[in-house]
């Protein structure tokens, strides 16, 4: 039986922790301390995933792979994940090359299952694709209490297809909530963004369909917000405490789509783009390279407002460039 929270990338201290209190999926098994973590279990206790990322020639997918079970020293993982290598439906349907790949590799006994992670403003589209295609055992997509419709859809077809989904950026969107003001005071001062952390991730774990939440963790308190949420639903006080944050940060909370914002966009910025870079920036304490230029394309808006009116889900989507433009300067 899976765990229902995979260990994500984290000091050795908060992973250990996880570990010890029940995980058993780790995710990128190839950038975390593997034999740590597994010491003194026997391989038929835990699940690995092998992170390929931006790949899409079968031979390099094949050498990419191979290279992360030797980082992890194991014999096989049970999931090759693929992370955002399509550009759109098309690309997925015609660029086989991993699939190949992957057919290859299970046939050597080093993989057994095939998962696809996708965010970004096409992941709708793409990963409706991907359960028709019939490839895909696994999906991967970003979910929490300020979930779309979209995100549901994707979700029940998976469900109907009987093909697993995980949940990923389940607790990115509580910074927003603890961090901005709320611009009608509704969020309780007094609401601790631990309590949101356990609540959110309870909230993911409860939706039909959903099999399991991967989690950032870096501290101690997150570890137990995240294995407080295992086999409980948001109590009373928790699902208050959700309804005002998600109050407070819907309004700053970009949904990634990227559908009504970027082509009414005058100076045509990837908006959607720039705040995924701004997410994983909050996330990880500093920007990377790459997203210190997609964050600083964030200058360039000329706050005319007309991204903010065709947004249907209510976005401040200047105030959400000039925070990312604070966080690239």
């Amino acid at each position: 039986m899976v765990f229902p929270i995979v260990g994500g990338l984290g000091e050795e201290i908060p992973l250990l922790m996880l570990r010890d209190g029940g995980v058993n999926y780790w995710h990128r098994a190839n950038k975390l301390p593997m034999q740590a973590l597994t010491a003194g279990r026997e391989r038929q206790s835990y699940v690995c995933d092998i992170l390929i990322d931006f790949v899409d020639d079968k031979q390099d997918t094949i050498d990419e792979f191979n290279a992360g079970l030797e980082a992890a020293g194991l014999e096989y993982a049970e999931l090759m994940k693929l992370h955002a290598v399509y550009s759109d439906a098309e690309n997925l349907r015609t660029n086989t090359s991993v699939i190949e790949a992957f057919r290859e590799l299970r046939g050597q006994g080093k993989v057994r299952y095939l998962s696809l992670a996708q965010h970004g403003k096409m992941r709708y589209e793409i990963l409706h694709a991907a359960i028709d295609s019939g490839w895909f055992d696994v999906i991967q997509l970003p979910l929490n209490p300020l979930a779309t419709d979209e995100d549901f859809e994707v979700i029940r077809h998976a469900s109907d297809s009987d093909i697993g989904v995980m949940a990923m950026k389940t607790c990115a969107w509580i910074a927003k909530a603890g961090t901005e003001p709320p611009p009608d005071g509704r969020l309780d001062p007094g609401v601790a963004r631990a309590s949101l952390g356990t609540a959110g991730l309870k909230w993911v774990l409860s939706q039909p369909g959903v099999t399991v939440a991967a989690v950032w963790v870096t501290t101690e308190s997150e570890v137990e917000q995240a294995l407080a949420a295992v086999d409980s639903l948001p109590t009373r006080a928790e699902q208050v405490a959700l309804g005002r944050a998600v109050a407070a940060a819907g309004p700053v909370w970009c949904r990634l789509c990227g559908e009504h914002c970027e082509g009414v966009c005058p100076v045509a910025m990837p908006i959607s783009e720039i705040a995924l870079a701004d997410v994983h920036a909050r996330a990880h304490g500093s920007p990377t390279p790459d997203e210190v230029q997609l964050l600083r394309m964030a200058q360039s808006c000329t706050r005319c407002g007309a991204c903010a009116r065709h947004c249907p889900y209510g976005v401040d989507v200047p105030r959400v460039l000039a925070a990312a433009a604070r966080r690239g300067a």
